[in-house]
């Protein structure tokens, strides 16, 4: 498992040069970002990249609630058992 701040120091070092690179894409309203609510991202991505918008991935939004019904004991709701 990564370090959290060495990880959200290398994302911010990432968006940082994208940034600097392709200077357009500060502005840029026409795109987004699927993340896997990884919140070592937000930090660098809102300061570096304040207009795209972040979604989550809808594949680990599943996972991580049917851990949280197994977690409660609650069985019946998953879509896998």
């Amino acid at each position: 498992m990564q370090d959290k701040s060495l990880l959200g120091t290398r994302c911010g070092l990432l968006f940082k040069h994208l940034t600097k690179s392709f200077p357009q894409i500060v502005k840029a309203t026409n795109w987004f970002m699927v993340t896997d609510d990884e919140k070592a991202f937000f930090p660098p991505i809102k300061k570096y990249l304040p207009s795209m918008d972040l979604y989550r991935c809808t594949n680990h939004l599943d996972r991580d609630i049917e851990a949280a019904l197994r977690k409660l004991g609650d069985t019946d709701n998953l879509l896998v058992a």
